[in-house]
């Protein structure tokens, strides 16, 4: 597995296991808005230092390898593939926004529901790349 790949791979995951922690804390109970803000504020540095550290350990254990290859015009039709279908999932979702609004649904979870269009819209994109970098598409 090249290095893009990987890196897409653990940042999916780690996408998928810190945001779905803080939907599942939100979605447990009823929270004020000022609980949910601080524990996003916390999931979100959370997320960032694990993918640091991921980063850092991907960049490593591939220093280490000479045969990897520039990126190429293989990879830029990867990264706009896999753009366009995390963004065909954002368009998606983000269109039951209005109508949640529209049945009176409380901020909270519309603001919710939101973040987590925008949170698959990013698992779609890097979850794609592993796709099509495994496929060699």
């Amino acid at each position: 597995m090249s290095f893009r790949a990987r890196s897409a791979a653990m940042t999916t995951a780690a996408i998928a296991v810190i945001f779905g922690a803080y939907f599942a804390w939100s979605s447990a109970r009823t929270r004020s808005p000022g609980d949910s803000l601080a524990q996003f504020v916390v999931a979100v540095i959370i997320l960032t230092v694990v993918i640091t550290a991921f980063e850092i350990v991907v960049a490593i254990v591939h220093r280490r390898r000479r045969g990897e290859r520039m990126a190429d015009e293989r990879d830029a039709l990867i990264s706009a593939r896999s753009a366009r279908n995390g963004y065909f999932t954002l368009l998606a979702g983000i269109w039951v926004t209005p109508i949640l609004a529209l049945t009176g649904a409380p901020g909270l979870i519309i603001a919710n529901f939101t973040l987590g269009m925008i949170v698959l819209a990013e698992i779609v994109n890097f979850g794609s790349r592993v796709v099509y970098d495994l496929r060699g598409a």
